[in-house]
């Protein structure tokens, strides 16, 4: 088995970390905590994984920092990054094990290979056919090199964890979370000029060290490399600990997603906007995709991705298909959308573009107001269909009070640049003040709008919306007029 190794580096364009590559390979990946000085502490092993991911246990996977979280800020304290580092050296030995499947010192070879069958690709299993003539023996092989060399750890640690209780006696469990990513390597990842070594050199240091002797991996301490820290804009939470531990766990890696290449799933867009990824990559209705074009710089000679296209799913295929025990097989396509940015060609690579799925507006309608929205896509299987609530503060025949509502729009896309989004809405909570006796009056949310809005879009995070609505109001609380053109401002997070 170990032989075997000699011969992987043949491959193109499977090896993990090519920024240009079109092809996604499935990362290496255990999800650990390191617990803030002051704040509750967390296990995540139980916690529901990422589908995109090969994902790994190792005992020993919850540690402390001795220092205290800095809120929303960015952690700026050096001891953070000291102690993070120190903490994935220490399991740096036990992810190598997992990731390479050494059992009683000796590698599990059947369940390598599956790892490796699990990422192929229908491109990468066709570059092997084309080099070996088979899917038995060389092939596999072909494919080992890069499952070496894409193995992570993402350290996920709340800076602060809030119960709460409402009037409905229903608990609330939130906080924000701070998360590292850290790749480890099973060699030396830089020569004596700084310079990055490929993973043939890194294999074959492995090979010289742990050749004879496997069993010494997992208390071993491999080279580690940072390659992102951050703190989310919005908290995980959830009703229960077990909930908000799921919660952290996705929190985490969609704010590490959004910077770490590795984590993204990709592939080339084939005519009639269709991509190979699907069910086994984790793909939800309304999944935010970029489209790249491969550029080469006129001066370094380098190729390097141009954004293009901003695309969104639209139909999820099934890829859960055995590549290999059928070389003929093809997985089913998942159909993207276009949502804005310039067309989407044949031949870019569709990445994925990581987002909360929230749309944050500010609105004037006959009053000013704001406006939260959420794509509901992935929940419901329906592309571009958003759910929101907004709070328009009204002033009216001397009161001034408040309306909230919550509502359903339907996107549809005129193009890249604009959509008309009909929608409806219904009130569920209001109240006025008297302004001279400043007095509060509970009032009846006997209020109804629908109407049209046209959404203009500036890229993929601001849009300009004029709207057209029409409110049933009967007893005339809120509004005195039935029609009203209002705009909005909604940037997309």
């Amino acid at each position: 088995m170990i032989s075997g190794f000699t011969v992987m580096g043949q491959t193109q364009n499977t090896a993990a970390g090519d920024p240009v590559s079109q092809d996604f390979l499935r990362p290496g990946v255990v999800i650990t905590t390191m617990n803030f000085s002051g704040v509750q502490s967390i296990n995540l092993s139980a916690a529901s994984r990422p589908k995109e991911f090969d994902n790994f246990n190792v005992v020993g996977n919850s540690g402390s920092l001795s220092i205290a979280a800095e809120g929303k800020k960015p952690i700026t304290n050096p001891s953070y990054d000291k102690e993070v580092e120190a903490f994935v050296s220490r399991l740096s030995g036990k992810v190598i094990e997992q990731a390479l499947f050494i059992e009683n010192g000796k590698l599990n070879t059947t369940k390598l290979f599956e790892r490796s069958r699990n990422s192929m690709t229908e491109s990468q299993r066709n570059v092997l056919k084309n080099l070996t003539g088979t899917l038995d023996d060389s092939s596999r092989d072909l494919l080992l090199n890069p499952i070496l060399d894409n193995n992570y750890v993402v350290v996920v640690s709340p800076t602060k964890i809030t119960t709460s209780v409402d009037k409905k006696g229903k608990t609330s469990i939130s906080g924000l979370v701070a998360v590292s990513v850290y790749k480890v390597h099973v060699g030396e990842y830089l020569n004596a000029e700084g310079k990055k070594l490929d993973i043939a050199s890194k294999k074959n240091q492995f090979m010289a060290k742990y050749l004879s002797n496997l069993s010494a991996v997992a208390s071993s301490t491999f080279p580690v490399e940072k390659i992102f820290s951050g703190v989310s804009k919005l908290g995980a939470s959830g009703e229960t600990m077990e909930e908000f531990y799921d919660s952290a766990v996705s929190t985490a890696v969609l704010v590490a997603s959004v910077d770490v290449d590795e984590f993204k799933p990709r592939a080339k867009v084939e005519e009639k906007m269709l991509i190979a990824l699907g069910t086994k990559e984790g793909l939800k209705v309304d999944d935010r995709y970029f489209s790249y074009e491969r550029v080469k710089d006129p001066e370094t000679r380098e190729i390097k991705l141009v954004r293009k296209g901003i695309d969104r799913v639209k139909k999820v295929g099934n890829t859960d298909v055995d590549l290999v025990a059928n070389k003929d097989a093809v997985v089913e396509r998942s159909v993207i959308y276009a949502d804005g940015g310039k067309r989407t060609k044949t031949g870019y690579i569709s990445m994925k573009a990581p987002e909360y799925g929230i749309g944050i507006s500010v609105f004037y309608r006959e009053n000013p107001g704001a406006r939260v929205d959420y794509r509901i896509g992935g929940l419901v299987g329906k592309p571009n269909l958003l759910a929101y609530a907004d709070m328009e503060f009204i002033k009216i025949d001397g009161y001034t009070g408040r309306l909230i509502s919550t509502g359903i729009q339907k996107n549809l896309n005129l193009g890249r640049m604009l959509a008309l989004a009909p929608f409806a809405q219904y009130a569920v909570s209001a109240s006025l003040v008297d302004d001279e006796t400043l007095q509060e009056y509970d009032v009846e949310a006997n209020v109804f709008a629908a109407g049209l809005r046209t959404i203009i879009k500036f890229g993929p995070s601001f849009q300009l919306i004029p709207e057209f609505t029409y409110v049933v109001d009967p007893n005339q609380d809120f509004y005195n007029k039935d029609f009203h053109v209002g705009i909005a401002l909604r940037y997309n997070l």
